[in-house]
Parts: C-alpha cells; sequence; structure tokens
C-alpha cells in the first residue's frame, strides 16, 4: 500500500530506504567517485520507486553524484525523493510541476550531470552492484562506445539479446543479486554492438554528448533514444550491450499500480505518443510518409548510421526546478510550499481538517509564508469559516501585498460575506488593479479589417464546471458568417466537456502552462477583436493582470465571476436588467454595464439526466427541503432563516450535499450552526456529493423543495433543481451575487418564487410546502417548463448575446 504524505514526512531516510546490512556484506556496493552521475526519473507509481530507490542505494556507495527527476508525480513520489539527500548528500533533486514527460526529465539529467559518465535509470528498474559495475566495465574497455546498456527480463524491443528468460521471478534483492553476479562473471566485459538505443536504462558519456549533442526536444517518448543512438553512430561511437550487467525490469509496473480506466488511458496516451513520434523521427531521418510502424526492429537502423549529422541540441537549462539544499532557508522555505501543495491535494480529496493540520505544520517552518497561508484562507473557506478565512487572506496581504491569488480570494469571500457591502466590494477592487497591475497600456490595438468578428474567450474552466454549462449553449449556436470563435485555455485538468468546447470553435490556444508575458504574446499572435474574460477573480491562476496590457480593441468580462473586476481597462460587463438593475449599481463598477435581453445566462441541461421522481413528500410523510450549494455560501443568516422554516413546517428536514461533507469536522460544525438556532440533528440530512453526475441529479430526488443561498445565489446549482423537477425559494437582495436567483426564476416563469424580504422568503417556503398537490403537479411539468423557456432557448439567446457583442464593436452603446 502506497505510503501517504505523513508517513513519509515522519519517516526515518535510513529506515525506509537502506536494505539489511547484512546483504552489503554478501554483495558489496560498488564504490563511485564524482565522476560518475546517475540519474532517476519518475511520474508517479510511488510503490515500484521505493523498490528501485533501495536497489540503487544497496549497489552503489562513494560521492557519486545522483539526480533525482519528480515529473509532476501526481502521488507522494517527489516526497519519497527528498528522503534521499539525508542519506546521500551528492542529490539533486528536480520537481516539476507539469509533466514534462519522459524525454523532457532524461534531458534534464544530461543536461545538469557534472559526471563524465552518466547513467540513466527509469523508477521500475532495479539494479545490483554487478549491474552498475558490468555497465562501468564495457565503457572502459571501449572508449569509442558512447553508449552502453544491459540486459534485463524484459526490453522492448523485444530482441533474445537483450531479453534475458531463464532468470525466473526475481522477488527478492538476494535473488537478483545473486543472479546478476552470476551473470556478470559468466559474462564478464563480453559484448555485442547494439544496432539502436532502447530506453528505460543505460550509459552515455560525456565525450559523446559533447559530439552530437543532447536530446532532441521534438520527441516526447522513446525515440527520443532512438534519436540519441542513431546520431552517436553516425558520429563514429559503436553503442555498445554489456551482456554480463542484468537489471530487473518491473514490466507493466508503471500501469498496474493505476484503477483500469486510468490504465487504459495512460496506455492509449503512450500509444499515440509513439505514432506522433514516429512521423517525427520519418520526417526527420527522410524516411516514407507511407511508412508504417511496426516496432523498432523494423527500422534500417544501419542505413540510417550513413547519414550525415547536421543537428547538435544543446543542453537544457531547468535549474530553477532544482530544489536548495537540505536544512538551509531555502530548503525550510521550499517544504513550506511543498506543504501548502500537500495541504491543496489533501482539501480537494475532501480531508479538510487533514488540511488544515499541515498547514499549520507548514507555518511552523515559515510562519509569514503567503503561500501556505493562501492554502489556509482557502481550507478555511470551504469549512464554512468565512470570518476567519477572510481575516487569514488579509494578514496574507499585510505580510505580502503582491499576493496576486490571496487578494482575489478575499474578493470572492466578500461576495460570499452577509456583511460586505457592494460598497466595499468596489473598492477593495480598485485597490486590487492599484496593487497587482504594473503594467498598463493605453492605447488600443488597430482594428484589423476581417469579415468575421473574432472573438476570444480566455478562461480556466473549458471543462466540466459551471462555466461550461452555460458557455457551451453559446458556442453551440454562434452565427459563424459573423463571428470566429477563439478559446484561450487556461485549463489544467480537460475532461469531456474540454472536448466538447475544443470541437466547436476556429481555433484553441492551451495557456496552462505560460506566464502572463507568453499568454500576452499568444493573444497578439490571436490578435482577438473582443477578448471575453470568463473568470474574473477565480481560478488556481489569476490572468486580469492580461487586460491592463490593452490585447484588444474591446474588452469584456462576462458569466464566471459575480462582480466587477475592478479593472479601468475592461470595457464591458454583460448582464441584465434583474442581476443589474439600471441606475441602481451601475457606479459601482469599474466595467460600463450592457444589459441582455432577458436572463445573462442560458443553461444546457444535462442530456443523460435521470427521469424526474415523484414528490419524494407523498411517500415519506414530511416535507425535504435541499441545498447543494457551497459551504461559503451558506451564511449564519442563510442558516437562521432556514431553521426558522424547519420550525413552522412540522417534521420537515433539511438536506445539505456538498464535496466538503467527505470531511466529519466539517459535518460536526455544520450540524452545530443549526443546533445553535434550535435544530436537532435529526432534522438534518448531510451528505457528500458525488463525482458521478447521474448519481448527483439522482440526488435531487429526494428533496420536494430547494432553499437558496445569499447573498451568494446558486446559479448551477438552481438549474440543476429545477431540470430535476424542484422548484426553488430565493431571495433577491443588494448585489448582482443576490439577483442571480431572481433573474433565473424569472427566466423560467417562476417569479413568483422570488422573495424580496427575509420575512418574504420564509412566508413563500412555509407556504409552497403546504401545498402538496401543487408541488407534485409542478414537480411534473418543471423540466418541460424549463425547456420551453428563454433559459434555455439557445438559437434565441445566441442570437441576443451577439446583438450585444456587435452594439459594443460598433460602439453603438
Amino acid at each position: 500500500m502506497s505510503m501517504t504524505w505523513e508517513e513519509l514526512d515522519k519517516t526515518d531516510p535510513a529506515e525506509l530506504l537502506l536494505i539489511d546490512p547484512e546483504l552489503g556484506k554478501k554483495f558489496p556496493p560498488s564504490i563511485l567517485d564524482s565522476s560518475i552521475t546517475i540519474g532517476m526519473a519518475a511520474y508517479g507509481n510511488i510503490d515500484t520507486t521505493l523498490i528501485a530507490l533501495r536497489s540503487l542505494l544497496a549497489s552503489v556507495t562513494g560521492d557519486y553524484e545522483l539526480i533525482l527527476v519528480d515529473d509532476a508525480s501526481p502521488d507522494n513520489t517527489g516526497k519519497l525523493f527528498e528522503l534521499v539527500p539525508y542519506l546521500h548528500k551528492n542529490t539533486k533533486i528536480f520537481r516539476f510541476p507539469e509533466n514534462i514527460e519522459y524525454s523532457g526529465s532524461l534531458n534534464t539529467i544530461l543536461s545538469h550531470a557534472s559526471g563524465n559518465r552518466i547513467i540513466f535509470l527509469s523508477n521500475d528498474i532495479f539494479v545490483s552492484p554487478s549491474y552498475i559495475n558490468e555497465l562501468l566495465l564495457v565503457a572502459d574497455l571501449f572508449n569509442d562506445s558512447g553508449l552502453v546498456r544491459g540486459c534485463s527480463n524484459f526490453v522492448d524491443n523485444h530482441l533474445i539479446t537483450h531479453n534475458i528468460k531463464d532468470c525466473g521471478e526475481l522477488n527478492n534483492f538476494i535473488d537478483l543479486f545473486r543472479y546478476a553476479r552470476i551473470r556478470s562473471k559468466s559474462f564478464r566485459g563480453k559484448w555485442f554492438d547494439d544496432p539502436f538505443l532502447t530506453g528505460d536504462a543505460f550509459l552515455v558519456t560525456r565525450q559523446l554528448l559533447e559530439k552530437v549533442g543532447y536530446l532532441d526536444r521534438r520527441f516526447l517518448g522513446y525515440f527520443v533514444d532512438h534519436d540519441l543512438g542513431v546520431r552517436a553512430r553516425q558520429a563514429g561511437f559503436r553503442p555498445k550491450l554489456a551482456i554480463g550487467a542484468f537489471a530487473w525490469h518491473q514490466h507493466q509496473a508503471n500501469f498496474d499500480y493505476l484503477p483500469n480506466y486510468e490504465k487504459q488511458k495512460k496506455l492509449d496516451r503512450r500509444w499515440a505518443r509513439v505514432y506522433e513520434n514516429w512521423a517525427v523521427f520519418k520526417q526527420k531521418y527522410g524516411l516514407p510518409a507511407y511508412m508504417g510502424y511496426e516496432g523498432v526492429r523494423r527500422i534500417p537502423w544501419d542505413g540510417l548510421a550513413q547519414l550525415q549529422m547536421s543537428e547538435y541540441p544543446p543542453p537544457c537549462d531547468n535549474s530553477r526546478f532544482c530544489l536548495p539544499v537540505p536544512e538551509t532557508p531555502g530548503w525550510r522555505k521550499y517544504q513550506a510550499l511543498t506543504m501548502s501543495e500537500q495541504a491543496r491535494k489533501t482539501m480537494y480529496s475532501g480531508s479538510l481538517q487533514e488540511a488544515e493540520s499541515i498547514c499549520n505544520k507548514a507555518l511552523q517552518l515559515e510562519y509569514d509564508n503567503s503561500s501556505v497561508l493562501t492554502t489556509l484562507g482557502t481550507i478555511q473557506a470551504y469549512q464554512g469559516k468565512l470570518d476567519a478565512s477572510i481575516k487569514t487572506y488579509r494578514n496574507t496581504l499585510k505580510l505580502d501585498p503582491s499576493n496576486m491569488k490571496a487578494h482575489s480570494n478575499l474578493l470572492l469571500c466578500m461576495n460570499y460575506n452577509e456583511t460586505s457591502s457592494q460598497q466595499a466590494i468596489y473598492r477593495e477592487s480598485r485597490i486590487w488593479e492599484k496593487q497587482h497591475c504594473s503594467i498598463k497600456n493605453k492605447d488600443l490595438p488597430v482594428r484589423l479589417k476581417r469579415s468575421r468578428t473574432r472573438i476570444a474567450y480566455i478562461s480556466p474552466d473549458f471543462r466540466r464546471h459551471s462555466v461550461g454549462f452555460f458557455l457551451l449553449p453559446l458556442l453551440e449556436n454562434h452565427d459563424r458568417n459573423i463571428f470566429e470563435i477563439y478559446c484561450l485555455s487556461d485549463t489544467k485538468n480537460i475532461d469531456d466537456m474540454t472536448k466538447k468546447t475544443l470541437a466547436l470553435v476556429d481555433g484553441w490556444r492551451d495557456i496552462s502552462l505560460l506566464t502572463d508575458d507568453e499568454t500576452a504574446n499568444v493573444i497578439c499572435e490571436v490578435a482577438p477583436d473582443i477578448l471575453i474574460d470568463l473568470a474574473g477573480h477565480t481560478g488556481e491562476t489569476i490572468r486580469l493582470g492580461l487586460f491592463t496590457r490593452r490585447l484588444a480593441p474591446v474588452q469584456v468580462t462576462w458569466l464566471g465571476y459575480p462582480n466587477t473586476t475592478g479593472l479601468t481597462s475592461m470595457d464591458y460587463r454583460i448582464t441584465d436588467a434583474i442581476a443589474d438593475p439600471p441606475g441602481v449599481s451601475d457606479n459601482l463598477y469599474s466595467e460600463q454595464l450592457v444589459r441582455i435581453e432577458d436572463c445573462f445566462l442560458c443553461y444546457k441541461p444535462p442530456e443523460d439526466a435521470p427521469e424526474i421522481s415523484a414528490l419524494p413528500a407523498l411517500t415519506n410523510g414530511y416535507i425535504t427541503f435541499g441545498s447543494f450549494n457551497m459551504l461559503p455560501k451558506i451564511q449564519e443568516g442563510t442558516i437562521k432563516v432556514w431553521c426558522q422554516i424547519l420550525n413552522n413546517v412540522p417534521n420537515s428536514r433539511l438536506l445539505l450535499k456538498n464535496h466538503y461533507f467527505q470531511d466529519a469536522s466539517t459535518v460536526d460544525r455544520m450540524v452545530k450552526r443549526f443546533k445553535k438556532q434550535g435544530i436537532a440533528s435529526d432534522r438534518l440530512i448531510i451528505k457528500p456529493s458525488d463525482p458521478n453526475m447521474l448519481i448527483h441529479l439522482a440526488q435531487y430526488g429526494n428533496i420536494d423543495v430547494a432553499l437558496d443561498t445569499f447573498p451568494y445565489n446558486g446559479t448551477t446549482t438552481t438549474c440543476e433543481a429545477l431540470w430535476m423537477g424542484v422548484p426553488v425559494i430565493t431571495l433577491s437582495g443588494d448585489r448582482h451575487s443576490c439577483r442571480v436567483g431572481e433573474s433565473l426564476l424569472a427566466a423560467v416563469g417562476l417569479s413568483c418564487n422570488t422573495a424580496n424580504s427575509i420575512d418574504e422568503y420564509l412566508e413563500k417556503a412555509v407556504s409552497i410546502a403546504s401545498k402538496l398537490d401543487a408541488l407534485s403537479h409542478l414537480r411534473s411539468c418543471l423540466r418541460m417548463k424549463m425547456k420551453d423557456s428563454v433559459l434555455c432557448s439557445a438559437k434565441s439567446y445566441a442570437r441576443k448575446f451577439e446583438a450585444v457583442l456587435n452594439t459594443i464593436w460598433n460602439g453603438d452603446i
């Protein structure tokens, strides 16, 4: 079973990584000096990586250089690597925030190695002293080899000379080391010429790298090895197979630890990469484009070796990803940042109390680390501790006024907060621009003459996210004779909705790994006429600073954030007359408000939604109210009126469902908040959400009436409830976030369910719950009513939206 981050944090590195000393007496390790570099790369699979590290540390000793590359492992492999420097001082660890593939990891090792001989090992290769000794022996015997690899129980090329079949299952280090030593004695110093280089494990000399260059970055997968082998032979080197060098390859280890759906996904990705790289390889070496891939043995390696070498790729510089030396101030800062990242992962898994604990430990290392404090503030918000969250964000900004993310999170929390006024939010939004937007361009880009107006949407949420349910119907119905559509995707975790979005646009640019400067260059290349922000102060990376650079003639914000961005360079904000009544709060937006006819949103219902169930009260004998909204939205004022509703409807229940109700302490805290208002725990049904959309929607079958939150209404949750036949009671308030519910209900023809005061909200909820026949009838016809409403009329909505775009583009507003 994989070790958790907490277990690794507490473990003794020697106890975890070093094998029984008796093994070293039977099989003395190879003593290496600093002229030798050994590198290991891993993309997850901590259990196999642990065995690989144990075999390596038992096989070699001395002052050799060790380079470990954590290629954005989805598990705790990076944390495992961090234990190694405590046992071997001459260790460098590189850690990448995003996956750079096998070739990127290998290139990092080769480019940053200081040794004259570099041994590369994948994290599923288990070595022995004999293996290391044999590789070095053959390299010493033949200075012109440049590349030396050994044998294994499995090598992808399936050549008899590389693949050893008489070794059996070597399930422990004693058997592995013994077999490797016997083979080394039998074939000491013997070799074959190697026609091509296969990856996983090999030795490369400094002499070769200085003559033929490093890895060709056009290749992502194992063809990068083949390419290096071809260049080696072109330059006169004679790569060798050391017959006596045997290492165990834990074949399929980097697949088998995954669940079946992830395993197939990774396998599909690997084969797609093979064919992609095969195409690049054919192009580089002039092979026929029609030549199909039939395995590496079908490639004319000897012929390619006769070609004249023309490219000498330089080393890469990934020094910025190299971790600090342990126990230095830099190391403590890094550890705090790592713990912050771990806390975020733990938080998103639903374990909020554990995530909070990790943050507190990180703050013991660096009490003023703004990244840790920002993560802590987010955790507190999801716990429902909004006041504590706001306080944490403000303290963070005192320590680090440049922390853009903390400042944006503060603004979002102010929208949730029932004591923050629209005036206060506006003031803080203007401070945000002043604090974080140093690059400001006032000159408008030249308007290009085109047959179609080019629109570019920028968002981190082109995925299964609330934004997607409202953007897709627009993209599906945009008039392509008039508009050309681009998406600038800051989406890090793509899914089926990402693919749907991609298929609907004329151009797509992935900016998820780019800096703002790099993204600005991409936007300039796209040269949109209208640049539309769909995120505002939300998302993992805040991109609002791009809009102060004036990268498009017209800049608009819409959909993703319920308030002003605070940017004077953001020209317009698209809304409607209900969410933002004319003349009420126009002066509290930095943008000019443009009101679309009817609702500013159009909802695309899920195509595979379950059928609407019968009214549960008819079977239960009591009314069940419900809310599936996010926890930061459930404020004390909301809880107070919900408790009054429960007290006024005898035997009624309240069902709350949210992802973070997986956390027992969060559930307990919510129960206590209701208990303070006199509602016992047996009146509450608290459930964690389900990632399966069908199961999630089916839960509405347990609710008779949905209660909206305030001052931050539900949006997607309201639409889902209505589609599943559950009427929603909402409260209209003093700002956009508290008028979205009114706008949605008006669009469906249910304005009667909007209250203008808390007393009216209470009255409407109690009243609708008392009329079961009417409630049952409404439930049965609500989906059809919604389907026929303006809220789901995508074609009509697209024309209205485009009319707004034409108006602002032509300056007719």
